[in-house]
């Protein structure tokens, strides 16, 4: 069991973290809901314009554009909340990697010597502090 408490940073990242999923997968459902409730709808009014009251007079079905389209959007969503989510320490890594070609310190990695692309060593740049607090 963990041991961490409300006032822990770990904990606090780590319950960022969850609750920035949770919303992922709340904001997915809402997506595919209504997905699912206006196609179905388009459904029905291409069924409903087809019926002439005595046979069925079938013509394009126009209502497949939407479908495909949209579906095509709830699928890279459902690929990104649940097959590839977010990865904090994967961006924090690639922050660090960016941080480091752009010449700037990380103020969250140890104090180490950095170097330009051509090799020169570059001085440690401070971390920015705000003195209107």
């Amino acid at each position: 069991m963990n041991n961490s408490t409300g006032n822990d940073q770990s904990y606090l990242n780590a319950y960022q973290a969850a609750e920035k999923r949770v919303k992922a997968k709340i904001g997915f459902k809402w997506h595919l809901a209504s997905y699912l409730v206006v196609n179905s709808f388009l459904i029905v009014a291409y069924l409903l314009s087809c019926w002439d009251g005595s046979n069925w007079n079938w013509s394009y079905p126009w209502f497949v554009w939407t479908l495909g389209g949209w579906g095509i959007g709830v699928m890279f969503n459902f690929l990104a909340v649940y097959i590839f989510p977010d990865n904090h320490v994967t961006n924090q890594k690639m922050i660090g990697q960016e941080l480091q070609r752009m010449g700037v310190a990380s103020p969250t990695l140890a104090p180490t010597a950095t170097y330009s692309p051509s090799g020169q060593p570059v001085a440690a740049v401070p971390p920015i502090q705000d003195t209107n607090l």
